[in-house]
């Protein structure tokens, strides 16, 4: 048997006993969220309000890098940025959390948006304020 095949067979053997070799690793995906401020880093992003999910993904095993870190905050910058400037005030503010702001005591309410790439924590990267009266 040549080197070529052995190989090509030790490539076979490895590729039929692993059930999902092709699926890109959970570091290679670019989530993003909206919800409200929770801490800026934080571990776990449950219940956001809204998710949007993966935005972008990356092939092969290298996972969060800095320069995919940027590039997924970029994009769910702008993923959100979508989202939240077509929702009509009336949803938003339906949709938001409602706290008291400055001396005259306005309503005002506000959504924050959440990026991480793989096993890294959330961070926040952008708002909406409405005053929802």
């Amino acid at each position: 048997m040549t080197q070529f095949a052995s190989v090509l067979l030790l490539g076979i053997m490895i590729i039929s006993s692993s059930n999902n070799i092709f699926d890109e690793p959970q570091g290679c995906n670019c989530h993003c969220r909206i919800g409200f401020k929770k801490n800026d880093p934080v571990k776990e992003y449950p219940n956001p309000v809204i998710d949007i999910g993966i935005v972008e993904s990356w092939g092969g095993i290298i996972g969060a890098t800095n320069s995919r870190s940027a590039i997924c905050k970029s994009r769910c910058y702008h993923a959100a940025l979508e989202k939240l400037q077509h929702m009509p005030k009336a949803e938003f503010c339906s949709k938001s959390e409602r706290f008291l702001s400055g001396q005259n005591r306005v309503p005002m309410n506000r959504l924050f948006t959440y990026y991480k790439v793989g096993g890294r924590n959330w961070m926040t990267c952008d708002s909406r304020f409405e005053k929802c009266e």
